[in-house]
């Protein structure tokens, strides 16, 4: 079942969306969300995950898509409303947002 649904997942969008949909911890981590992906749509069905080389997951790594799109497409989808971090994980955010908006403000950058 789970096979059929991921064959039909052709964008990265897509793709983070169904990664963020089932595993909310993945809201409130990019290097979660990108395991997650890695996990899912670049190792092989016969290999299982946790036994793969480190040569095998860097060659993983540099294949799958640039990891600061992995955060962009998350923080879209925040933006929506859509796949919220826990709690602490919004606020950090949310202050974080707020000082580089107040750094920009004040031509400090």
């Amino acid at each position: 079942m789970e096979d059929n649904i991921l064959n039909k997942l052709k964008t990265q969008k897509s793709k983070v969306e169904f990664i963020l949909l089932s595993y909310p911890e993945t809201r409130s981590s990019d290097s979660d969300l990108i395991y997650r992906y890695v996990e899912y749509f670049h190792t092989p069905k016969d290999n299982n995950f946790y036994e793969i080389k480190m040569s095998f997951l860097r060659d993983l790594l540099r294949e799958a898509p640039p990891m600061d799109s992995f955060k962009r497409l998350r923080a879209d989808f925040n933006k929506e409303g859509k796949y919220l971090g826990t709690p602490e994980v919004q606020e950090e955010r949310k202050k974080r947002g707020n000082k580089f908006r107040k750094i920009f403000k004040e031509g400090l950058f």
